[in-house]
């Protein structure tokens, strides 16, 4: 797991979220004011960050106070305020169409939030935005919940349009009432899923911005470069490869050249800075393989689906590496594991 506090959210992001909770009464005023002496929200200054763990404690306060009510994420996702753009936010604005600016935003989320991902993947038909939940059981639900608000209420305001996906995935259970998901996301949801997902025609793509401005968007495409510049080298490689691994153990195990393209560096570089920080690619694709194996088997996955969602090719082969690492089988691991788990 990252290590929360090496991380960081950009000021707008933690003031966005502030400002919702207390335009919504989700907090004590004496909690509220607590958190508002580190409100980050304040002034022009894009480059102004607050730490992870912060924006933790403020989602966990929100939480405490709002466990009735399952859908305050939602509804914090939905006050997403156009006039208090941050950075990304701001660049992504003037994109000429919806397809580019989901693209820009999805490889650039870490000017945002470096606790987020977003997967953008097109076929022939659809196109669909991913964001996987890596720090669920830290975060509390509605943290992802707010994403995916987000992500849709953004949509609109960009176009002009009341769009709609063609369906919605959470990895949750289906809330009793669903009335707060049907609004935001239409009636095509589906719940318990591997991986929280909105799905959209590919025709979407075209949809004009409506505040697109081509040089405006240079000059901020240029801002935005030279601040996740600085932040890459806050972060610890092996944290950043970690999470760009994650997602792509289900299509099978990326190689290390394909990890630093996806990094945006050389095979090299990784190599070195890998080297540096004391460990090696295989080493960090073995530690999120494991991490994930325990994510799975806790909740009863099959052999087949362990295999599969961990980019092996076959049962045989999650077998060996098992074996590689804890030295026994999948099934004698299993047994041990569960039996672990009733002693607890």
């Amino acid at each position: 797991m990252k290590d929360l506090s090496r991380l960081s959210v950009s000021g707008s992001a933690y003031g966005d979220t502030l400002q919702a909770a207390k335009a919504l009464g989700l907090l004590l005023p004496e909690v509220l004011s607590d958190f508002s002496r580190l409100d980050g929200s304040s002034g022009p200054d894009w480059e102004s960050r607050v730490s992870a763990e912060r924006l933790l404690a403020l989602w966990q306060a929100m939480e405490a106070h709002e466990a009735q009510r399952a859908d305050y994420g939602l509804r914090i996702g939905e006050r997403v305020s156009p006039d208090a753009k941050g950075l990304l936010a701001s660049w992504v604005s003037q994109c000429q169409n919806l397809g580019e600016a989901m693209q820009v935003f999805a490889r650039n989320i870490s000017l945002m939030s470096q606790l987020e991902r977003l997967n953008y993947a097109e076929s022939a038909q659809q196109v669909s935005l991913e964001i996987p939940s890596d720090w669920l059981g830290i975060f509390p639900q509605a943290f992802y919940e707010r994403s995916l608000a987000a992500l849709i209420t953004w949509a609109r305001h960009l176009t002009g349009l009341e769009l709609q996906p063609l369906r919605a995935e959470f990895v949750w259970a289906a809330p009793h009432n669903r009335a707060g998901y049907q609004r935001l996301f239409g009636p095509h949801l589906a719940f318990s899923r591997p991986q929280n997902r909105l799905v959209f025609p590919l025709s979407v793509l075209d949809l004009p911005v409506r505040s697109a401005n081509t040089q405006l968007q240079s000059l901020l495409a240029q801002q935005s470069q030279n601040l996740k510049a600085q932040l890459s080298q806050q972060e610890q490689v092996r944290d950043m490869l970690a999470a760009w691994i994650l997602p792509q153990l289900h299509k099978g195990a990326p190689g290390m050249s394909d990890a630093a393209r996806g990094l945006g560096m050389s095979r090299a570089t990784l190599f070195r800075r890998l080297q540096k920080e004391g460990t090696a690619y295989s080493q960090v694709l073995d530690e999120v393989r494991q991490r994930k194996l325990n994510s799975l088997s806790e909740q009863g996955a099959s052999p087949q689906v362990l295999a599969a969602d961990l980019g092996f090719q076959d049962v045989s082969s999650l077998n060996k590496a098992i074996q590689r690492w804890y030295g026994s089988s999948l099934s004698a691991w299993s047994k041990n594991r569960t039996a672990k788990n009733l002693r607890e």
